[in-house]
């Protein structure tokens, strides 16, 4: 089985935002919004974990998620790669 080549993962990680209309507050910590992705392990840089949501079984991938590990809170193997 494919899918079993990669490890599947939860990587909990902080977003960027911006707003470009008028503030009426000064942004706080309190504004950083929290994610979770779960997907497979396909690849890994210095900078950035790259996470899928499908494989197909000629190795195809889809639904790409690039998280830059400047950003990640924690990553969380599910299950390790056979």
């Amino acid at each position: 089985m494919p899918y079993l080549s990669y490890p599947l993962v939860i990587v909990t990680w902080n977003d960027h935002s911006g707003d470009a209309g008028w503030i009426e507050k000064p942004p706080s910590d309190d504004d950083i919004v929290e994610c979770k992705t779960i997907g497979y392990l396909y690849s890994e840089s210095d900078k950035a974990y790259h996470v899928v949501n499908s494989k197909t079984k000629d190795k195809g991938v889809g639904g790409l998620s690039t998280i830059l590990k400047s950003c990640v809170v924690s990553l969380k193997i599910l299950r390790k790669s056979m």
